[in-house]
């Protein structure tokens, strides 16, 4: 095989990519519309408490960033670490007491939503909703970083 025969033949075959990504639909991709946090996602009876972690942890994300006025992933970003947080309330000009305050009020939501999901019953409820609003938060954000929810 010769340079030009190799050179026609990429040439065509960049050519038939070009045209099937267009004939697909490729020239008119648009990415998916971010979900709105503040509308509750489905909280169905979890089989596990491992489960039941991770349905907590999202629904109280989704609060969070509700009361916040930010997308989910702002939220979760921020909560990897104190740098994270840092950014967050930086970029939207938030306090300490902001974020912590919407990380309540989140956490709250998502104990009320495995509650009427009868995920949790209503003492579990109670003593759950206690402790979010009186534990220093610094303490929880440790512990959910620690829970290794995937498994």
């Amino acid at each position: 095989m010769t340079a030009r025969l190799l050179l026609l033949g990429s040439a065509v075959a960049s050519a038939a990519l070009v045209l099937t990504y267009v004939a697909l639909g490729g020239g008119s991709f648009e990415p998916p519309a971010t979900a709105d946090p503040c509308e509750p996602r489905p909280f169905a009876k979890p089989r596990t408490d491992a489960e039941l972690g991770e349905r907590l942890v999202l629904a109280t994300i989704d609060g969070a960033a509700c009361e916040l006025d930010v997308s989910r992933e702002q939220v979760l970003l921020a909560f990897g670490s104190e740098a994270g947080r840092e950014r967050l309330e930086a970029r939207h000009d938030l306090s300490d007491d902001d974020v912590e305050d919407a990380l309540r009020s989140g956490l709250v939501r998502a104990i009320g939503e495995a509650e009427r999901a009868d995920a949790i019953g209503g003492t579990t409820a109670l003593l759950l909703r206690f402790a979010a609003e009186t534990v220093p938060l610094d303490a929880v954000l440790d512990r959910l970083r620690d829970l290794d929810l995937a498994g």
